[in-house]
């Protein structure tokens, strides 16, 4: 069961790494982030990302990288949501982090939620055709064996996820598995999102007309059907400063119940392992101080 289960991590430290360990989590979603790993041009530097990798190979843990976000010198100094003003560049970083990996991470992922302004400033053309399809071929010219996954969108209204699994259904060409986010309000209404859409049970019967009309609210696995790759949900999660920690450990055992048997969605990362102590929303399992919460002591309890 724990095959199907991983954390977002961004960059763990050796602390946290060994908290993962300790309950035998197998997957983990890191921040391979560009503007980290290559701060000024042709001057790479993986001291960050290095520990995490060699850690995660003795100890038989999965690593999912995400790559993105553009450093300064590479856009003007515009942002990291804003593409470069070369894609040279972007490709140039792609080819460098996967062969300095290759032998030991096996899959990519390629940028994170770009359906929204706040990660990514452009259409979803552009992140298609320079973005994606750029990565995917520097990718598979170095290791055809090697596996893309796209678009890691949030499953918001608001970002007409929709539109873009509409369009990923045409383009199975470039991605081996197809990633989305999803956050609701507990474990069973992103269950009944991704299966049976936003609708109430007395409307459902109706959903295939409504569905013209707000097609937002239909379910995703609706969407998912008409694409022939595997799905996983690699954002899902609830923060303890809008929930109880006994609900937040009862909606993680909602999931993993789903997905251990889940025909739709194969894998799910949830968000986080560890609590920011720089910020006031707590999506951690672990608190700050490393203490443990109800939802880390019963993914350790299955792990």
């Amino acid at each position: 069961m724990n095959d199907k289960i991983g954390f977002n991590t961004h960059l763990p430290n050796l602390q946290t790494l060994n908290k993962i360990k300790e309950a035998n989590i197998k997957w983990i979603r890191c921040d391979f982030n560009w503007y980290i790993l290559e701060p000024q041009q042709n001057n790479f530097d993986f001291s960050r990302t290095d520990p995490i990798v060699d850690f995660c190979q003795e100890n038989d843990i999965n690593i999912f990288p995400v790559i993105g976000y553009t450093p300064g010198w590479a856009n003007g100094n515009r942002g990291i949501n804003y593409l470069p003003d070369d894609l040279n560049d972007w490709t140039n970083f792609v080819a460098n982090v996967v062969n300095r990996y290759k032998d030991r991470l096996r899959m990519w992922t390629i940028w994170n939620e770009p359906n929204l302004p706040e990660f990514f400033q452009h259409s979803m053309q552009d992140y298609i055709d320079k973005i994606l399809i750029p990565a995917y071929n520097t990718i598979k010219g170095i290791d055809t064996g090697l596996k893309v996954t796209a678009p890691e969108i949030a499953t918001l209204v608001s970002a007409e996820w929709w539109k873009w699994l509409e369009k990923f259904a045409t383009l199975e060409n470039y991605y081996d598995v197809l990633v989305l986010h999803c956050y609701t309000k507990s474990g069973q209404t992103t269950i009944d999102y991704i299966e049976k859409g936003r609708w109430p049970w007395y409307l459902r019967w109706l959903s295939w007309l409504l569905n013209w009309f707000y097609p937002g609210n239909q379910s995703i696995k609706n969407k998912l059907k008409n694409i022939s790759k595997e799905a996983w949900l690699t954002e899902t999660g609830w923060r303890t400063n809008g929930v109880t920690e006994e609900q937040q450990r009862q909606y993680y055992e909602e999931m993993v119940n789903y997905v251990s048997q889940s025909s739709t969605i194969k894998k799910v990362f949830f968000y986080e392992i560890i609590d920011d102590p720089n910020i006031a929303d707590k999506w951690g399992v672990l608190r700050s101080d490393y203490s443990e919460k109800p939802a880390y002591q019963y993914i350790k309890s299955i792990g």
